[in-house]
């Protein structure tokens, strides 16, 4: 006698496959999140391809060795590019990530090509600034002019500076200078309190006249800001090229700025030891916060570098983050970084600043 299949172990199968399907769906569903991972990184002392990363002529330059590795992070998500329920997963399994609500980390309505374009200039300026720095902290001058290219609304500066207006001379309480080089405007107003009144002089049309602006905090580093985008016109005295694909953001300014100081500086700045580090740069040489320390710190270490650079402003990133066995230095300026190099160099580690240095 054939048996014959109850009812509901066909109705069970039905439900399992439902749930099978719904539960497929629900992993393919397109969320709004963003995932940040350790990403690639970059040996500036040496090529990339057929292509060295720094490049510099017109002066004498030497033999480096070891590594000053710029680092990366991996972003998947965002406009245009929403990850899934099983990236969301895997990446809180595989730990080093950091998953973060897509409007905590973009604007609103912003477009994937305008990320992209927004990335790129960033490199290009973080680029021409660590150029500027590097050359400025080796002594050269370097001869700058500065054209406003946007003035913020709701500032001080808003209907009194204008685009196109090119800045000659800054002064405030009996102190002035020249706006001639590169790291001139930004130097002055690291020393200059938010809320002050500061006297510019700029060209605007062809004539040369004085403007009282009063001056903004200037967010995570110190001194304030005029509430202005700069357009600088930079004559670098030696030529430096700076060549690294795929690769967007400002962070890299330090490494790169500490890459170009090697080449034009005697000796081996490293000591073939492999460092690591991080930071955007102004042209004075400031070095700035930028975002995902734990995650870079991560790529950095599992390339080999044991000593990582951080600027002051991230040391609390770096809490519960330093992979055991790197040392983490706490730097301020590229003369800080600079030094912190030629120290690790040579051994000479002990005195170095942390971030649990006071």
């Amino acid at each position: 006698m054939e048996e014959k299949r109850p009812w509901y172990r066909k109705k069970s199968a039905l439900g399992v496959a439902a749930v099978a399907v719904a539960a497929i769906a629900a992993v393919a569903v397109p969320l709004p999140y963003v995932i940040e991972s350790p990403g690639p990184t970059f040996n500036v002392l040496e090529k990339q391809g057929d292509k060295k990363v720094i490049s510099v002529s017109g002066a004498t330059t030497y033999p480096t060795s070891g590594s000053l590795r710029m680092v990366t992070v991996s972003m998947r998500g965002g406009p245009g590019a929403n990850v899934s329920l099983a990236e969301l997963v895997a990446a809180y399994l595989r730990g080093h990530s950091q998953i973060t609500p897509e409007e905590e980390v973009f604007p609103k309505n912003v477009t994937r090509e305008q990320i992209e374009q927004a990335a790129a200039a960033q490199m290009q300026g973080s680029q021409q600034n660590a150029e500027a720095a590097a050359l400025a902290e080796l002594g050269y001058k370097v001869p700058a002019i500065f054209e406003i290219m946007h003035v913020a609304k709701g500032t001080d500066a808003d209907g009194k500076l204008k685009k196109g207006d090119k800045i000659l001379r800054i002064s405030e309480g009996g102190n002035s200078v020249t706006t001639d080089t590169a790291g001139s405007l930004f130097a002055f107003l690291k020393k200059v309190p938010p809320k002050k009144v500061v006297t510019v002089k700029v060209r605007r049309a062809g004539r040369d006249q004085d403007v009282a602006v009063r001056t903004s905090k200037a967010e995570g580093r110190r001194g304030s800001v005029m509430g202005v985008v700069l357009k600088p016109d930079v004559k670098l005295p030696v030529k430096v090229n700076i060549a690294l694909a795929d690769v967007g953001g400002p962070s890299a300014g330090t490494m790169f700025a500490l890459g170009i100081i090697d080449q034009l500086t005697p000796g081996a700045m490293t000591g073939g030891k492999q460092i690591a580090g991080t930071g955007a740069i102004r042209m004075d040489g400031e070095v700035e916060a930028i975002s995902g320390v734990p995650q870079k710190m991560a790529g950095a270490y599992a390339d080999g570098a044991r000593y990582f650079l951080v600027p002051r402003q991230n040391c609390a990133d770096t809490n519960g983050a330093i992979p055991k066995g790197m040392r983490v230095v706490r730097i301020d300026t590229l003369t800080d970084a600079r030094a912190a190099v030629e120290s690790i160099g040579k051994g000479k580690v002990d005195a170095l600043p942390t971030c649990s240095t006071k």
